[in-house]
């Protein structure tokens, strides 16, 4: 699963709002794969997201309730194995089965944020002026490798869509920064600035990783070593 960076919000929205709304014996990708997309998701992430996007954006407490940990832990070996016939389930117990798994599979097979780069990523979260730290979060992520880079978009992508449900599934930007942040920063978990940087991430999500490009890789550099 790959992303193209200059894709709208409201065209990738679309797409993900027909996948739920659309029933059809052979779906298409949710995202486009445009020739010149950089990085891959993990094939296991990529089949959750979509199987929760489709069935589950409305399910209450979703990410935040828990599954069966017996099911989760035996989906996360299936998806390791052979992520297309791993069996996820549409009953609301089996899609938090599915976002449970999804956590854990990221948890234990997936570093999102190289731990060479953190320091930096908590320094940034540190300024006090948030269009600041959004801008350094966009120069961040040029410097993470592609396949990192690209399935935190895809992470942060599927939750901001999870939170435009909120009213339903009471999952807002906040909830599932504090679900997610254990996930992203480890140790740092317990940091208020590293969840709000995991919401903003969330909230910001179309500027942040689709926006176009204002400022030069130099400017970029000369603003990340003055933080």
């Amino acid at each position: 699963m790959q992303f193209e960076r200059d894709h709208s919000c409201q065209s990738w929205h679309s797409l993900l709002k027909r996948a739920v709304t659309t029933k059809r014996k052979q779906r298409p990708s949710l995202y486009q794969l445009p020739p010149n997309a950089i990085g891959n998701v993990p094939p296991a992430i990529e089949r959750c997201i979509s199987h929760i996007t489709q069935y589950g954006l409305k399910v209450d407490g979703l990410y935040r309730r828990c599954g069966l940990a017996t099911k989760v832990s035996s989906l996360v070996e299936a998806l390791s194995r052979s992520p297309k016939t791993a069996p996820l389930e549409k009953d609301e117990q089996g899609l938090l089965d599915a976002a449970g798994a999804l956590k854990q599979y990221v948890r234990q097979h997936v570093v999102l944020i190289p731990q060479t780069q953190r320091e930096l990523w908590v320094k940034a979260a540190a300024h006090t002026e948030e269009t600041l730290r959004l801008a350094t979060y966009r120069r961040l992520l040029k410097k993470m490798p592609p396949d990192n880079r690209i399935t935190l978009n895809a992470l942060c992508g599927h939750f901001y869509i999870v939170q435009l449900y909120s009213v339903e599934n009471r999952m807002t930007a906040q909830n599932l920064a504090l679900v997610f942040v254990p996930t992203l920063f480890q140790e740092l978990a317990m940091n208020t600035n590293m969840v709000r940087l995991t919401m903003e991430l969330i909230i910001h999500h179309t500027l942040i990783f689709l926006g176009k490009e204002q400022e030069s890789d130099m400017e970029s550099e000369e603003l990340i070593t003055k933080l």
